[in-house]
């Protein structure tokens, strides 16, 4: 039954929820709740990569197989409302302020299905005909079955509620992030889902689970927060779907912030500068030299954020401009600046001599200790023992690195050696690595890069890239009057690589980009001609996706 006399504490208390973040997850805040999405992200990709999900995204769903899941979520939302209810029985008279919470998103439930007949009118969905399909009655059976029994606790219930409301709430904003088909006809379910009112509701349930949260039961919370993840998932595959099979020939990732939780540059850099630290024996020496290099790794971030910036700001659109069409030639030249820019600030580090002296097997221990995302080396295992050939390309520094952290669960791993010379096909019996690797002398680090990989997809076989890696380089510090604290404009400006080593003129670029901003700007400096004696050859930079925004670049080289 649930308690009705208000106690005197409750009545002035109320649920503070986090703020929505722009990624659709939940704030990074501490709370079990963020600690359950994060343990089960894995099966929340597996939604966001299913072929009903991605044909919503991308405007090809069949408009039947769409009806039909209208029809199902309508079902499954009364049990939702239900189980809200049996949640706010499970409220203690200190946790009213909670019931009240409860009830609010109770109310929200019924709205929500008052418009969904409206949207199932629209779709030709009778509502009243419906009968549930086995993936919604697993999923209705399992949240009545959790909140029904009489042991559980208000956190057990919520934990079966949290994954659905959190994991639209992320498909929503990953979705609504890409660009799809004009005129999608699930434009406004994408809409809904990716919208600053439904944002607001995750948040509140999770706030109520952290306050509800009793130490102890954080496994069997986790069971059940993975078991309603799983059935979302088998909602979206219980859905008619007529998708012929593909066969996957070559799985190809991408290395820091794909299937790493975090850019993993700054981490090689560290490695280095302890690594010349610790062969120092007097403290007062040693105390300068880490100050030292902390200062030389504090200025490389800064000059590349400062860059990167100006890149930015001269090469995107400006802030409201709306683009109606797919401009190809726009897009190349954006890229080409990339590659560019990240080949001029590997030139910047290697100048710097900040990776001199790191012995591999140092770098080979801070590579095992790297964290990698839930799932990630998993779904590598599997690829390899079924014989699809897995590469893993990273502009990393080092490949050692890359490939002690695939290799923590025993995953098989081997590095490319190629530098682009011919076919080099990849390992059906292990993981290829493709990056770039420090060059060595005897065990330890020259402080120079093999440049195997520099950007995204990189044609280093050529001639003049060849040539371009034998330019003469400009001498550490890049400026006289630079200093790590404080580096000025000029110094930026020297930093990068001799203007004729770079890839492409921007006298030679679209006329479309050159007049973007007004012209160029003068930090970027001039560019060779492509083809000319130092010319860099063809690169590509990288891009997190088709729709180029203000994050397009995808990673710092040196923080």
């Amino acid at each position: 039954m649930m308690v009705t006399q208000p106690p005197s504490d409750s009545a002035t208390r109320s649920v503070r929820p986090a703020q929505p973040q722009p990624s659709g997850e939940p704030a990074p805040n501490g709370g079990v709740s963020s600690r359950l999405w994060e343990d089960s992200k894995d099966l929340a990709y597996q939604s966001l990569l299913h072929p009903f999900v991605l044909g919503i995204a991308q405007g090809t769903l069949p408009r039947e197989s769409f009806q039909h899941f209208i029809g199902q979520d309508a079902t499954f939302l009364l049990s939702f409302a239900e189980a809200y209810a049996a949640a706010m029985d499970r409220c203690t008279p200190e946790q009213q302020h909670l019931a009240q919470a409860l009830k609010g998103m109770l109310r929200g439930v019924r709205d929500e299905l008052r418009l969904h007949e409206a949207y199932a009118e629209r779709w030709g969905v009778l509502l009243e005909h419906q009968q549930p399909s086995p993936a919604t009655k697993a999923y209705v059976y399992y949240i009545k079955m959790v909140s029904e029994q009489h042991d559980s606790s208000l956190a057990d219930v919520m934990s079966t509620l949290l994954p659905c409301l959190r994991l639209y709430a992320w498909l929503g904003a990953q979705l609504n992030s890409v660009p799809s088909q004009p005129g999608n006809p699930y434009k406004e379910w994408l809409n809904t889902y990716s919208a600053e009112e439904y944002a607001a509701l995750p948040p509140i349930a999770e706030a109520i689970m952290d306050e509800a949260y009793e130490p102890g039961t954080y496994d069997r919370l986790l069971s059940q927060y993975r078991t309603a993840m799983q059935l979302e998932k088998e909602f979206f595959a219980g859905q008619p779907l007529n998708s012929q099979a593909r066969q996957l020939r070559l799985l190809v990732i991408d290395f820091d912030e794909t299937i790493t939780t975090r850019d993993t540059s700054g981490t090689i850099a560290k490695t280095a500068i302890q690594a010349v630290v610790s062969k120092v024996s007097e403290a007062s020496k040693s105390e300068h030299l880490v100050q030292e290099l902390a200062d030389k790794h504090s200025w490389l971030i800064r000059n590349y954020t400062d860059r990167r910036s100006s890149l930015l700001e001269d090469a995107l659109p400006p802030e409201g401009e709306v683009r109606t069409e797919f401009d190809m030639g726009w897009l190349g030249d954006f890229v080409d600046r990339l590659a560019d820019f990240d080949r001029e600030m590997n030139t910047v580090v290697v100048d710097s001599g900040i990776l001199k002296g790191v012995r591999r097997e140092q770098l080979a221990q801070a590579g095992a200790a790297v964290e990698m995302q839930p799932g990630s080396l998993a779904v590598m295992q599997k690829a390899v023992k079924a014989g699809i050939p897995v590469a893993v390309v990273s502009v990393s520094w080092s490949a050692e690195f890359v490939r002690a952290a695939l290799a923590q669960q025993g995953l098989p791993v081997v590095v490319s050696d190629s530098d682009g010379q011919g076919a080099d096909v990849p390992s059906v019996s292990a993981v290829t690595v493709y990056a770039n690797e420090l060059e060595y002398f005897g065990d330890e680090s020259t402080g120079n890069i093999r440049r195997r990989c520099e950007c995204g997809a990189c044609s280093l076989s050529s001639p003049s890239a060849a040539s371009a890696r034998a330019t003469p380089r400009p001498p550490w510090p890049p400026a006289p009057t630079a200093s790590p604290s404080s580096p000025p404009s000029s110094a930026r400006r020297t930093s990068c690589a001799p203007p004729s080593a770079c890839a492409r003129s921007w006298t030679q670029r679209s006329p479309r980009v050159a007049s973007r901003r007004g012209g160029r700007r003068p930090e970027l400096g001039r560019r060779a001609v492509r083809g000319g004696p130092d010319a860099r050859g063809s690169v590509c930079g990288r891009v997190r996706s088709a729709s180029v925004g203000a994050s397009g670049m995808h990673r710092c080289a040196c923080a």
